[in-house]
């Protein structure tokens, strides 16, 4: 059982976050908790940690700002250059409207332009900046969480088990952690969670 584990896992000195999901998002987080020497560790269900799934994804001004903190701006400008023209098509191709002139309205207005690149160079970008790879786990598919008074365990489908002081997670629609924040609150606050949540669109 999960809750045996805990006897097996040593004392923590420091804080540490368990992390489900390398996803942009978590994979961010990842970095930022770098940055501010935090112990932490990433759980992704793929193989892969920079999988060919999904389509390109625009860095928006407030997102090219939190790369430029984590030292990663410039990488994505190397890799694509900033958004200069915005159209708007119909619904059979034909241009209804251009907006020129989009980079230097951006910077102007924000500080950072807006910029389009595949989902999968960004999550390279953002993987290559973790100095420790070691932190960074695949194959790991969050399966059943346990908490006590001031930590929290995770166990993944692998039968393998991370402790940490929180776990943080955002695994999308078909989320085991969501799940498992249902069960928990269900468990030791009956009713705490209304079940019109369970069908709110997640």
């Amino acid at each position: 059982m999960i809750t045996e584990a805990y006897s097996k896992v040593p004392s923590k000195d420091s804080f540490k976050v368990v992390i489900g999901g390398g996803s942009i998002t978590r994979l961010t987080l990842a970095n930022m908790l770098q940055l501010h020497d935090i112990d932490f560790v990433v759980l992704e269900a793929y193989p892969d940690i920079a999988p060919q799934v999904g389509a390109s994804i625009g860095l928006l001004p407030h997102g090219n700002r939190i790369f430029d903190q984590l030292g990663l701006f410039q990488k994505t400008v190397d890799l694509c250059p900033p958004l200069e023209s915005f159209y708007l098509r119909d619904d059979s191709g034909d241009v209804i409207r251009e907006f020129r002139g989009m980079n230097h309205s951006m910077n102007e207005r924000h500080g950072y332009p807006i910029t389009f690149l595949g989902r999968q160079m960004v999550l390279q970008i953002l993987y290559d900046n973790i100095k420790d790879k070691k932190k960074i786990l695949t194959k790991k598919h969050v399966q059943k969480v346990e908490i006590s008074n001031n930590s929290v365990l995770v166990q993944t489908s692998d039968g393998s088990f991370f402790a940490g002081d929180i776990l943080v997670a955002a695994d999308g629609i078909h989320s085991t952690v969501r799940e498992e924040m249902w069960r928990i609150a269900n468990e030791q606050s009956p009713g705490w969670i209304p079940p019109t949540e369970h069908s709110g669109g997640f």
